[in-house]
């Protein structure tokens, strides 16, 4: 990853090798291609996406001297940091710090959600080091194995998902809620 203080062309980029002997280091590179599908899909409408940024993925794969095969991703990397790195969470009061948390709910609940239902694929890590924040939105990152699943068979309404999700956001945000 290139440093933050490195001369770029402006676009910081990520360049995950991944050592695909456990069938899984496969999931992310298929995630995040369909995830970039969906951004695509949605550049132009008004939507829970429109907030984050295009992921700009390429992937593949190289030998090494050895020649053994590896997967490559190259991607943008997203912007913002973890809420409780964040100047506003340290110092904020208890009710700014509900406030906060309600929103990253609210925005990640339908981003999940849309990634269920145009691509099948549920992110189920959407904890705090998982997402990102920023003055412009809050964006999912860990696309690998076993943080996305493919859903088999009917997908689930909104309010189903919302059932689910709610009690998962408990389970991964408990300590941070606890806190508050």
């Amino acid at each position: 990853m290139l440093a933050h203080n490195a001369e770029s062309s402006g676009n910081e980029v990520i360049v995950k090798i991944l050592n695909l002997e456990p069938l899984s280091a496969s999931c992310e590179v298929f995630a995040l291609k369909e995830l970039t599908q969906v951004q695509q899909d949605e550049h132009n409408a008004k939507s829970p996406w429109s907030d984050q940024l295009f992921l700009f993925i390429k992937s593949g794969f190289v030998n090494d001297y050895a020649k053994n095969k590896w997967g490559v991703i190259v991607m943008r990397k997203q912007p913002g940091q973890q809420l409780s790195q964040m100047t506003e969470w340290k110092t904020g009061t208890s009710e700014f710090k509900r406030h906060m948390v309600n929103t990253v709910y609210e925005r990640t609940l339908q981003k999940v959600y849309d990634l269920v239902e145009k691509k099948g694929l549920v992110h189920v890590d959407f904890g705090p080091t998982n997402i990102l924040v920023d003055y412009d939105g809050c964006y999912l990152i860990d696309f690998g194995a076993p943080s996305v699943f493919h859903i088999k068979g009917t997908k689930p309404t909104f309010e189903e998902f919302e059932h689910w999700y709610k009690i998962r956001w408990g389970f991964l945000w408990g300590s941070v809620l606890q806190e508050i």
